[in-house]
C-alpha cells in the first residue's frame, strides 16, 4: 500500500449502512433501445459493480447536460438495480455535486469523487450482500486508496489522471501517446511498497533467505541483499503488487478500451502483462458482457510513447524529486522582497482588531457547539473559540432565510454547525474530503439536532452547487483562494480565515500574485512566494517573529 498511516484495530467510517435508503446517482448522455452512453466514471462503476456480483445497489441514471466526452455505449441489459431518472426528479443535494455521488438521505450526507464513491460501494455490499470479494480488494486495514487525491497521486491517478488518455486519443494533433500511459507503465516496473511485505513475502515462500548474524540475506550473483527488495522486484503483479485490489478494477476498463479500440496495450510491456493478470479474473468477461461493440480507431498505434522520469506513482516513493523548503527561506531573498514591499508604496490593510466586532458568549450557546465537543486539546481550545467567534458571528449576520451557506474544508465541523445554529434558517452545507473528519462533524450534527445541515464528502472541484455565503477556516495554502474562487465565481460573499501560507502553489487556475495591485507594482510570482513561506514563521519569536507577522500582513493585503 502507497500511504502510511495510523494502525487501527478496525476500520470505523461512522456512516449507517442502510441499503434502502442509500442511492448511488451515475450520469448517462443517451440511450438508444438497447443501450445507455455513459461518461468514463459511470463505465467504471457499471463493471466494478458487475466484477464483484453486486445486485442490490440502488442505482439512479441522470441525463448528463454537459459536453460529450469519452463516451462508451453500455448494454442496457445490466442485471443491476437501476432506473433512469430525469434531473428534475433528483435531489439538489444530489445536483449540487459532480456525479457520481451517493445519496444518504438518513445521514444528510452525500459523497462523491470516484475513489471515495467506489469504496462506499464496497463496503456497503460487503455489509449487505456478503459478498466478500469486495472486502479483500479494499486491501490491508480497507485503506486502498482512501486518501483524498489531493494528497495521494496514487488516487489522483487513479481518479483522473487515468481517464485523460482517452480524452486526448479522441481529440485531434496528438504527436505522441499520452504521457499517462507511460507513467503507469513506468510505475510497474518499481519494486512494490506495502505495508505488510515480510509477512507476505514469507507466505509466499518465493524467496527463501539464510540466517547470517541474525539477519536475513539473498545471494544475488555472489552480493547479499535484502530479501524484502527481491520479493518486491518480482511482485508487482497487479498495480500495487502481489493482490488484485479496487484499483486494479477502477483502471481495467480504460485499458481495455485502449486496447481493444486503439490497440496501444501490447506497446507497454509491463502495462500488457498486468492488462493479462486482471483479464485472467473475470473482469474481461464482465466488459464483454457490459460493453457495445466500439469502432476501432488504429491510427495513434503509429504514434512513439511519451518519455516519463523512471519512477512510482506513489507520493512517498523516496526516487521523486523533491524540491527543497530552503530555497523560500533564504534570508537574502527575504530582504529582498520586504524592500521591494516598503518601496511599493501599498498600505497595508490588515486589521488587527475591528470596532464593534460582536464576540460569542459561550456559556449561552449548547455544550454540543463549543469547542470542547471536537476533541481539541486544551492549549488549542481558547484559540478555537476566538477564531470561531471571529467567523461565525459576520457568517450569521450575512445569514438570510432560505441562504445556503457553504463550509468549505469543514473538517470536524467546529464553524459549520456552529453557523448552522446561529443561523437556523438557513441551510449549512458541510464539504470536507477527509472521511472521518466528516463523521466526526456528522456525530456532533447528529448529537444537536441539526436539520438544516448536509454533509457532503468530496473536495471542493466535485462540489457544483450554487450558494450564497462560503467559509473556511484554516484552509491550508492555497485551498483558501481555491475556496475564495469558488465564492467569486457564484458570485457569492464569503468570509475565510487562511493558514499555512507557505503552502500556496500555482495551479491551473490558480496563479500569484492573486492581487491585480501587486501584479501592477512588478512582484513575481517567486519573490511572492518567499513572503508567502516566511509567513509561517510566526512562532519562532525575536525577529523571525515579527518578521513573519509582516509576511502575513504583506500576502493578507
Amino acid at each position: 500500500m502507497p500511504h502510511k498511516r495510523k494502525v487501527k484495530n478496525v476500520f470505523t467510517p461512522k456512516l449507517h449502512f442502510e441499503p434502502d435508503q442509500s442511492y448511488l446517482y451515475l450520469s448517462y448522455f443517451e440511450q438508444g433501445q438497447d443501450y445507455l452512453s455513459v461518461p468514463i466514471e459511470s463505465l467504471v462503476i457499471t463493471f466494478a459493480l458487475k466484477f464483484c456480483g453486486v445486485r442490490n445497489i440502488k442505482i439512479r441514471f441522470i441525463h448528463c447536460s454537459g459536453v460529450k466526452r469519452c463516451d462508451t455505449k453500455i448494454n442496457k441489459n445490466l442485471d443491476l438495480d437501476y432506473i433512469i431518472e430525469s434531473r428534475d426528479e433528483a435531489p439538489k443535494e444530489v445536483l449540487a455535486c459532480r456525479l457520481p455521488v451517493w445519496y444518504l438521505p438518513n445521514q444528510r450526507t452525500c459523497i462523491a469523487g470516484l475513489c471515495s464513491v467506489m469504496r462506499y460501494a464496497f463496503r456497503l455490499a460487503h455489509f449487505s450482500e456478503d459478498i466478500e470479494i469486495c472486502k479483500v480488494l479494499l486491501g490491508f486495514q480497507q485503506g486502498c486508496l482512501s486518501a483524498p487525491q489531493e494528497v495521494s497521486t496514487w488516487t489522483k491517478f487513479c481518479e483522473v489522471d487515468i481517464h485523460k488518455p482517452l480524452e486526448e486519443l479522441g481529440g485531434e494533433n496528438l504527436d505522441v501517446l499520452p504521457e499517462d500511459i507511460s507513467k503507469f507503465e513506468a510505475h510497474l516496473k518499481q519494486p512494490v511498497r506495502m505495508h505488510n511485505i515480510r509477512e507476505k513475502m514469507q507466505r509466499s515462500g518465493k524467496v527463501n533467505p539464510v540466517l547470517e548474524n541474525g539477519v536475513e540475506v539473498v545471494v544475488e550473483n555472489g552480493e547479499k541483499v535484502d530479501p524484502i527488495e527481491v520479493y518486491a522486484r518480482t511482485e508487482h503483479v497487479y498495480a500495487e503488487g502481489p493482490e488484485m485490489l479496487i484499483s486494479d478494477v477502477l483502471i481495467y476498463p480504460i485499458f481495455y478500451i485502449l486496447h481493444h479500440k486503439y490497440n496501444l496495450v501490447k506497446l507497454f510491456p509491463n502495462v500488457q502483462n498486468w492488462f493479462e493478470n486482471v483479464s485472467e479474473s473475470s473482469a474481461l468477461h464482465v466488459m464483454e458482457n457490459i460493453v457495445v461493440t466500439m469502432e476501432k480507431d488504429l491510427r495513434p498505434a503509429d504514434l512513439p510513447t511519451a518519455t516519463v522520469p523512471e519512477e512510482s506513482l506513489y507520493k512517498c516513493d523516496p526516487t521523486r524529486n523533491k524540491q527543497s523548503a530552503k530555497f523560500y527561506t533564504r534570508q537574502t531573498d527575504i530582504d529582498k522582497a520586504i524592500e521591494w514591499w516598503v518601496e511599493s508604496g501599498i498600505d497595508n490593510l490588515q486589521q488587527y482588531e475591528v470596532e464593534s466586532s460582536e464576540q460569542l458568549v459561550w456559556e449561552d450557546l449548547p455544550k454540543i457547539v463549543h469547542p470542547l465537543a471536537g476533541d481539541l486539546p486544551p492549549d488549542r481550545l481558547q484559540r478555537k473559540c476566538g477564531q470561531l467567534s471571529s467567523l461565525a458571528v459576520p457568517l450569521a449576520n450575512l445569514a438570510r432565510p432560505g441562504h445556503t451557506l457553504v463550509d468549505f474544508c469543514s473538517g470536524g465541523g467546529h464553524l459549520g454547525l456552529l453557523v448552522a445554529h446561529l443561523a437556523p434558517s438557513s441551510t449549512v452545507h458541510m464539504v470536507e474530503n477527509k472521511e472521518e473528519s466528516l463523521a466526526r462533524a456528522r456525530a456532533r450534527g447528529v448529537d444537536m439536532g441539526a436539520t438544516n445541515v448536509w454533509f457532503f464528502q468530496c473536495n471542493l472541484e466535485y462540489y457544483v452547487g450554487t450558494f450564497d455565503i462560503g467559509s473556511s477556516l484554516h484552509a491550508c495554502g492555497v485551498a483558501t483562494d481555491l475556496v475564495i474562487l469558488k465564492c467569486t465565481q457564484n458570485r457569492a460573499a464569503f468570509v475565510c480565515c487562511p493558514c499555512c501560507y507557505g503552502g500556496v502553489q500555482t495551479l491551473e487556475n490558480i496563479g500569484y500574485p492573486r492581487s491585480e495591485v501587486f501584479g501592477g507594482k512588478a512582484v513575481g510570482e517567486e519573490s511572492y512566494f518567499v513572503v508567502a513561506h516566511s509567513a509561517d514563521q510566526t512562532h519562532a519569536g525575536g525577529e523571525k517573529c515579527e518578521q513573519g507577522r509582516l509576511c502575513m500582513d504583506i500576502v493578507d493585503t
